[in-house]
């Protein structure tokens, strides 16, 4: 199964971080990226449906929180992206200095054909919700 892991360094505390991102419909307030977001229930368990400019709509099933850790997992129940059986973790890791590093991984099947597709996509998402969350702290700390 391919893997995508990226990650970011962030000049903000893990608790500042982990504080605007862990809500699941949170996603919406800091990536402008997202031009609609409809959730249906709460906590783990919940949908939300994504749409995001120039991706598509996204479903996505949160499927834990642990907020010791700083971490969340979900599952993307259906996308525009020719994948299946995709499973998505983002973490927040307290650097020791005051800042952060937010990490976003991501598994998923795809037909041998489909893969290279699904990773470029997958990459490209994952930089600019990292981008766009550290502008974000940067605005704000």
């Amino acid at each position: 199964m391919p893997k995508v892991v990226l990650q970011s360094d962030v000049a903000a505390h893990p608790d500042i971080i982990w504080a605007a991102i862990k809500g699941f419909s949170s996603v919406a307030q800091w990536n402008p990226l997202v031009r609609n977001l409809a959730m249906h229930g709460s906590g783990v368990g919940s949908v939300r449906t994504v749409d995001l400019e120039g991706a598509g709509k996204f479903v996505e099933r949160l499927d834990e929180i642990n907020d010791r850790e700083g971490v969340y997992t979900y599952s993307v129940v259906d996308s525009p992206l020719p994948v299946r059986e995709c499973s998505v973790e983002v973490r927040v890791r307290d650097n020791g200095d005051g800042t952060s590093t937010v990490e976003w991984k991501g598994d998923f099947a795809a037909e041998k054909s489909d893969e290279l597709k699904a990773v470029r996509a997958f990459q490209q998402l994952y930089q600019d919700a990292l981008d766009r969350l550290q502008s974000r702290m940067s605005l704000n700390g």
